[in-house]
């Protein structure tokens, strides 16, 4: 990743706080979020999802997952309502075959004042969103 991009993305993480939010979709009871079978590159995006106490910004990069065609890497950035950070960390995302958005951050390397705690929005392994 070129100098000036992994710059533009950060800059994109650290203004979290703003943007508009979107709404997560329950995935349906026989889907697990993340481990369904990729169908489609999902589109180069950047989300804010509010939750009950947190706010986080994903961010699906241009970037394609070595071995893995489908896929494309993500930044996930956890903040508090009050908008100090909270937990970050990469996935990867995909589209599934009915073109629902996957993050998939199973085995990533969680970082942040909240790591070891267990963040619940952070501890979940996967996400869905209808974009």
């Amino acid at each position: 990743m070129s100098p000036l991009r992994a710059l533009a993305i950060a800059c994109i993480l650290v203004a979290a706080p703003l943007g508009i939010s979107v709404a997560v979709d329950e995935a349906p009871v026989e889907m697990i979020p993340g481990r369904v079978k990729p169908a489609a590159l999902p589109p180069m995006v950047a989300h804010r999802f509010a939750w009950d106490e947190y706010v986080s910004l994903v961010v699906v990069s241009d970037t394609v997952v070595i071995d893995q065609p489908l896929r494309r890497q993500a930044w996930v950035v956890t903040y508090d309502q009050a908008g100090a950070f909270v937990v970050g960390y990469r996935a990867t995302a995909f589209r599934d075959s009915a073109g629902i958005l996957h993050i998939d951050a199973r085995h990533a390397v969680i970082s942040g004042p909240s790591a070891k705690v267990g963040l619940r929005t952070a501890s979940r392994s996967a996400r869905t969103v209808r974009c």
